[in-house]
């Protein structure tokens, strides 16, 4: 995959789509009216971005920039004009024409973020333009590209979104509410509800989104020969809703950080023993190491950890991009695993974004690890060379 052109770039969902697409080695370049936005700048992870000024609704600049390119992802959308009309016309017409300057130009790959449909406001006086459009881009797709076309309908997508000089932790309110809505009780009254039970539909998180928009592209870039699918070859792979969006983010992040956590945990404590083996569970990727250290104190050695101070606090290895590893515990430990986890992903944003969340949470986990032995009848014995207070020298993050 020599290039990749991301169209809204600047926007909250394109930046963090250049961010996963760079931090997977996808060169990139962004496309917009306004180029490189003045915060772009200051970000480490859009330093490698190409970022191009120009206005794919007219011809001529939505073929100069797609020149050159193995894929092309659209996460063009838009409520600025709130009439049916005017939003038909920003959602679909505008990404039908960069459909279009693509095929032609021989683009590999065509990936479009649309939109899952919430059937209650799908209405000509409410949303029915806005879905109209997105439904007419999600065609071009198909007749341009079929299987080599790509299509990702998000639910409510949250996240830390810059509205000028303020960032809104949407996190803080749509964070629970994805954990609320994905609960067996919620699917299943959304399902008996009809139509109206896609007003339950799980919130996703941005970079979930971000990673389900160039999963397809990872790993060699997979099929679409040379130039687009064309009409009638197959379909475009459509991933819908949360749970598949999820699902597609933890593979992407499978490709690049296999292994990238080791988590050293207790396996002689019972308690211990079922929570690792439901995590194990649904790490269907690999992209956690799950290492016993009790059944092998050894592997401690390398990271300066005592079999004590592993037993009195838990403790992970983070393989960090620039190479080498940082060492975690506590709290910090499972932030390192939830963030790699199917349904667990949604946890450290919601609780990096709720005032007072992370010290509590660190607290209760002292609680926890100062009780975890005696109530599995075993104790650490005498001259333990880390208490559980010592946080500094514990937790060596």
């Amino acid at each position: 995959m020599r290039r990749v052109l991301v169209v809204g770039g600047s926007g909250f969902l394109g930046s963090r789509v250049l961010a996963a697409a760079s931090k997977h080695g996808l060169k990139v370049a962004s496309v917009s009216r306004g180029g490189a936005p003045a915060w772009a700048s200051s970000s480490s992870e859009l330093a490698g971005v190409e970022w191009l000024r120009g206005d794919m609704s007219v011809e001529a600049d939505a073929a100069r920039a797609v020149e050159g390119c193995d894929a092309v992802v659209s996460c063009l959308g838009s409520f600025a004009d709130f009439s049916y009309d005017g939003m038909r016309r920003e959602n679909g017409a505008a990404n039908v024409r960069i459909v279009e300057a693509a095929a032609a130009a021989g683009v590999r790959r065509f990936g479009y973020v649309s939109a899952e449909f919430i059937a209650p406001v799908d209405h000509p006086r409410l949303l029915g333009g806005y879905y109209a459009g997105k439904r007419d881009a999600e065609s071009a797709v198909a007749a341009h590209f079929g299987s080599a076309g790509y299509i990702v309908r998000p639910p409510v997508v949250y996240g830390a979104r810059r509205v000028g000089s303020v960032t809104l932790p949407l996190g803080a309110v749509f964070g629970p509410m994805a954990v609320a809505f994905s609960t067996p009780p919620v699917r299943a009254l959304a399902g008996a509800i009809g139509p109206l039970g896609s007003l339950l539909a799980p919130p996703v998180h941005v970079d979930d989104v971000a990673l389900a928009a160039i999963a397809p592209l990872l790993d060699g870039g997979g099929g679409g020969g040379e130039g687009g699918g064309g009409a009638g070859d197959g379909e475009p792979a459509l991933v819908s809703g949360a749970a598949e969006i999820e699902a597609a983010a933890a593979g992407a992040r499978a490709l690049a950080s296999t292994g990238s956590v080791t988590l050293f945990w207790d396996g002689a404590c019972p308690l211990c023993q079922r929570e690792i083996a439901y995590y194990k569970s649904i790490d269907r990727a690999g992209a956690v190491n799950w290492v016993d250290c009790h059944a092998d104190p050894s592997v401690l050695a390398p990271y300066g950890v005592t079999y004590e101070q592993a037993m009195a606090r838990i403790h992970a290895a983070e393989r960090m991009p620039e190479g080498g590893e940082r060492l975690l515990s506590g709290v910090d430990a499972f932030m390192a695993v939830w963030r790699r986890l199917p349904y667990w992903s949604v946890l450290p944003p919601l609780l990096a974004a709720a005032p007072g969340a992370l010290p509590a949470a660190e607290a209760a986990y002292k609680v926890w690890a100062r009780a975890r032995l005696r109530i599995t009848g075993r104790a650490l014995g005498e001259g333990t060379a880390c208490k559980i207070d010592d946080s500094d020298a514990c937790r060596r993050a």
